[in-house]
């Protein structure tokens, strides 16, 4: 992904280029075997780092380099194939997006083309989660890094080598620096794992750890290295393949086990051993062309699973090799070109400007409305029909809890638990200025009082796997809270309580049967045991809360096994049945263990349970949509349209007799 230094061709740089392309292609395209192909991405942060150090560095020591040259020559290499990409894909989007959608792919264009996307991308959802890979644009994260870098670079290198000229000097900050970036990877990888992945402060590392092997090549130990070349190279292909096949979407990353990746590829670049294998035809143009096939490889995926197909083998198969194929034409006819312009400032400008222009309008005008069938547009306008408040009453990470009002000033009741306690704050509120009282005067005043943490169960004892601090401050945070609220008032406890001993029911989700919260030590697969424990601490969490108060458990809301709205939007447009369900059969299996254990909480400490599968379910199966409406946002959230229907569920319990009637056990 970055272009070739200065000096000789480099068999061994193409070679890891097209090493690295490859990786990402057999994990994006799910072929078996290879579950940390992402890593390839690690190998080229390794390149670019080692190509730029050696760039600036020559340049510097020869007295020719300049810093505008520098950054227009990183432009032409990185800009106009990326541009066509994006141009490509707001024409197809035009015929085949639905509005959110198309808005979206035109805010994610500009953010690619201003390089950066990566900081967009980690606000939202995980890299590996299934709404992301949704992202036509996904893969720009990883190019804004680059840019990011190369923009930083050499600015650190000329304040550097303004007081000290020199190798050794610049090595002495490259280390320093590198190892700071490192210590902070590790540190977001267990507490801000999107942080980790995408932001530039801890893959800095990275890129840095190929400007320390071009600056090491004066030492002692490098000439050592170089009279055993192959066995050297050998440890380093084994250092990456062995991860590639080893490492997996649950791993993190990129702490301290990208390590093995960056040293493997630091190795390689360290002995510039020129192997025949190397110099081979079909890794000579895959490494040449590496950058283009990254740019359009993943768009291609994601066209196949627009249209079902992304698990058929042989459409898997055709996919692969349209992307090698849309990469070489890219490379030929795009890259080349523009690389050797006359006027490459103009061209570029006028590359950019007719880019981000249709893009911002489109935009700027909701995704164009209208293009597409009514039913289309519907269906996809759910997706973005989540509480207004979801960021400001739903807390994602660190130690900043929300504790939030909905509605009046008469508090009816506290709403609590993790994002599915998010999805339905309005329709609780909802239902207590509905809620008759004993003069069957509704009450407009009524409020509730609101507070929700993404992936953290409301537990007494329990670690979650992705925050576990942030997740034990929160519940005692909610304990404190209620304490300055009158026991009359009712807590309503809300979790997808079965995700926590099971992981996702889905198997595209990278925690699909991972569980989520543990008690003395991770688990990476379900177990009786754990699902055990889970129980005993719902049920002595929930009493905990009953000594206080009245106390309401929701059964689990159902989970479909499908991002509802996308896949009803893409369904409608392809002419195919849209509706979405699960069969009663299969929730009545995934949440039994729950439903017993709200069921013994009940018996031991007299807690009410609401059961929320009346309103979405019948005997058959439970309706992920009404109508050709979807019921949900994503996959297992309720929408603002799906949650009213919960409405008369909470009605019974929020009058001024708590608990006399309502759909309660």
């Amino acid at each position: 992904m970055a272009p070739s230094a200065d000096t000789g061709f480099r068999y061994d740089i193409n070679a890891l280029r097209a090493l690295a392309v490859l990786l990402v292609l057999l994990f994006h395209f799910r072929v078996p075997g290879f579950s940390g192909g992402f890593i390839g991405v690690d190998v080229f942060f390794v390149i670019s780092g080692y190509l730029m150090a050696a760039v600036i560095v020559t340049r510097l020591q020869a007295q020719t380099f300049g810093l505008g040259r520098f950054y227009l020559a990183r432009a032409k290499r990185i800009v106009p194939a990326m541009a066509a990409l994006i141009c490509t894909l707001l024409v197809i989007g035009w015929w085949s997006l639905p509005q959110s959608d198309y808005r979206e792919l035109a805010s994610n264009s500009v953010y690619a083309l201003s390089f950066i996307a990566n900081i967009r991308f980690q606000r939202d959802a995980g890299y590996f989660a299934p709404a992301s890979h949704d992202n036509w644009l996904l893969h720009t994260w990883s190019l804004a890094v680059e840019a990011q870098f190369y923009l930083l670079l050499p600015l650190l290198i000329l304040l550097v080598w303004r007081f000290r000229p020199g190798q050794r000097p610049l090595l002495l900050v490259i280390a320093t620096a590198l190892l700071i970036s490192l210590a902070r990877s590790a540190w977001l990888a267990y507490n801000s794992p999107d942080s980790a992945f995408f932001l530039l402060q801890s893959r800095a590392w990275q890129l840095l750890s190929g400007a320390a092997v071009f600056l090491c090549s004066q030492y002692r130990f490098v000439s050592i290295a170089q009279r055993y070349p192959r066995r050297v190279s050998a440890l380093g292909l084994v250092l990456i393949l062995g991860t590639a096949v080893t490492v997996d979407a649950a791993t993190v990353w990129p702490g301290l086990f990208a390590i093995a990746p960056v040293v493997g590829t630091a190795l390689i670049l360290m002995i510039a051993r020129q192997s025949a294998w190397m110099q081979l035809a079909p890794l000579h143009y895959l490494g040449l062309s590496s950058y283009s096939i990254y740019l359009w490889h993943w768009p291609v995926f994601v066209a196949l699973a627009f249209i079902g197909m992304a698990n058929n083998v042989f459409a898997i198969i055709v996919g692969m090799a349209v992307a090698i194929g849309l990469g070489l034409f890219s490379w030929r006819l795009i890259e080349n070109p523009t690389r050797s312009s006359t006027r490459p400032g103009l061209v570029l400008a006028l590359i950019m400007l007719g880019t981000l222009t249709p893009a911002i309008l489109i935009y700027q005008q909701q995704g164009i409305p209208g293009r597409l069938a009514p039913d289309v547009e519907i269906a996809a306008a759910e997706a973005q029909n989540y509480d207004s408040r979801r960021g400001q009453c739903l807390a994602r990470n660190g130690f900043d809890f929300p504790w939030c009002q909905y509605g009046g000033d008469d508090i009816r009741a506290i709403v609590i638990g993790d994002s599915h306690a998010g999805a339905i704050f309005t329709a609780v509120a909802r239902a207590a200025q509905l809620a008759t009282s004993a003069t069957d005067v509704a009450n407009p005043n009524a409020g509730v009082r609101a507070s929700g943490y993404n992936s953290c169960a409301t537990l007494q004892d329990g670690n979650s796997v992705n925050n576990t601090d942030g997740c034990r401050a929160f519940n005692q945070f909610l304990r404190d809270q209620m304490q300055t609220l009158p026991a009359s008032i009712p807590v309503i406890i809300v979790n997808r309580s079965s995700v926590y001993p099971l992981g996702s029911a889905v198997a595209e989700n990278s925690d699909f049967r991972r569980p989520l919260v543990y008690y003395q030590r991770p688990q990476s697969r379900p177990s009786a045991q754990l699902t055990e424990q889970y129980s005993q601490d719902l049920i002595a969490t929930a009493c905990h809360f009953a000594e206080q108060r009245p106390v309401y458990l929701l059964r689990p809301i159902p989970e479909m096994q499908v991002d509802v709205p996308r896949t009803m939007a893409r369904r409608q447009l392809l002419n195919r049945p849209s509706e979405v369900s699960i069969s009663r059969a299969d929730y009545q299996e995934r949440h039994a263990a729950v439903w017993r254990a709200q069921d013994v909480a009940v018996q031991q400490c007299g807690v009410q349970v609401l059961d929320p599968t009346p309103a979405l379910c019948d005997s058959e199966r439970c309706y992920g949509s009404e109508n050709g409406r979807p019921l949900y946002y994503d996959e297992d959230h309720l929408s603002e349209f799906g949650n009213k229907k919960l409405v008369p569920v909470f009605m019974g319990i929020l009058g001024d007799g708590y608990g006399d009637g309502g759909n309660t056990f």
